[in-house]
């Protein structure tokens, strides 16, 4: 069995709204699970669900106008704002080593992130308990079961979840 096929389901229906070449379309949020492989699949949705938080609201707009600067490095998340907005490729994705944000004992950097959509910059900070902390911690095999319950879980609840439910989010303009 792939390592997507148990997040498929839970995916299914869920993308981003972008302008691309000759017209607006959805990006599927499983099409970036395949393109990353699945083996960080709770980060390809944590990138989802925070493109999903700065793009609320605003006009749908061309990729090329989305920047993220991210405090956490994750492969899955990388690999996320890869499939979705092509952020890397487009070297219009940043690490940051931001001072402020939610730490997790266990995991690199922080879990904060700022979204440039335009002239709208949105900062998004995880929320303390979206995302179980056991999930970074040392585990073994016997453990994989019960981490695998947590991660589909997690899945589950933020896709459902309002975005203010998930993150801090502050907002400015620029010109």
């Amino acid at each position: 069995m792939s390592l997507i096929a148990p997040f498929l389901p839970l995916v299914e229906g869920h993308g981003l709204t972008l302008a691309l070449a000759g017209g607006v379309a959805a990006v599927p949020l499983a099409g970036a699970l395949w393109y990353h492989g699945g083996a960080k699949a709770t980060g390809v949705v944590t990138a989802f669900i925070v493109l999903r938080a700065a793009l609320s609201g605003l006009p749908v707009p061309p990729r090329e106008a989305v920047s993220i600067r991210s405090g956490h490095p994750g492969s899955g998340m990388e690999d996320g704002f890869e499939a979705l907005v092509r952020a890397l490729s487009g070297h219009r994705y940043a690490r940051e080593e931001f001072a402020e944000g939610l730490r997790i004992p266990g995991a690199e950097g922080v879990f904060r992130w700022v979204v440039r959509v335009g002239p709208v910059v949105r900062d998004l900070t995880l929320r303390g308990g979206v995302l179980p902390e056991v999930l970074f911690q040392p585990a073994t095999e016997s453990d994989e079961p019960a981490r695998q319950a947590l991660r589909l879980a997690y899945v589950r609840n933020v896709l459902a979840a309002a975005d203010t439910a998930l993150f801090h989010i502050t907002e400015e303009t620029s010109r």
